[in-house]
């Protein structure tokens, strides 16, 4: 059956393409009105996002196993529901916005486990419902001083190089 309402999601995304090597072009965005997902797909050098400084309502990059670098650092604002990295088995460096301010809700950089390098959200003041940092080698998190507010969970968990005070090994 066709569905105007599930196609008018799959417009906004570039999803379900397990042999899309090539993303070309998108390097001129400069802002999405809604959706902005890009997952399972080959490309192993994502355009770089640094024009891109509006999204409506969700940022997701999933399932991208051959991305090295995400590159998105202007996006400023908030986010109706989702900020996602996830699953990206490859991906060593994330350059998220630094000016994204709240999400509506979760904020996930999950099940990425050679990423060693996150930078940007610096001012994200609020989330939602869930935020997760889980299955990474970052060693140094992003200044999160500014988060003042989470709706239900903080979970990060299993960051292979994250050290832990020397408190903790008294």
């Amino acid at each position: 059956l066709y569905s105007s309402a599930a196609s008018d999601v799959y417009k906004r995304q570039i999803t379900g393409n397990p042999i899309l090597a090539n993303l070309t072009g998108l390097e001129n965005l400069n802002s999405v009105g809604k959706r902005f997902r890009i997952g399972n797909t080959l490309e192993d050098n994502l355009p770089d996002f640094t024009n891109l400084t509006s999204v409506g309502t969700d940022i997701v990059f999933y399932s991208n196993q051959n991305a090295l670098l995400l590159n998105i650092p202007n996006v400023t604002g908030s986010l109706a529901t989702d900020f996602m990295i996830l699953s990206n088995a490859s991906l060593v460096t994330l350059n998220a916005p630094l000016n994204l301010t709240s999400t509506g809700n979760d904020c996930f950089i999950v099940g990425n486990p050679n990423l060693e390098n996150i930078s940007g959200l610096e001012n994200l003041t609020s989330v939602g419902r869930r935020f997760r940092i889980t299955d990474t080698k970052e060693d140094v998190f992003p200044d999160f001083s500014n988060l003042t507010s989470v709706g239900t969970d903080i979970v990060i968990f299993n960051n292979c190089l994250l050290y832990t005070s020397d408190a903790a090994d008294e």
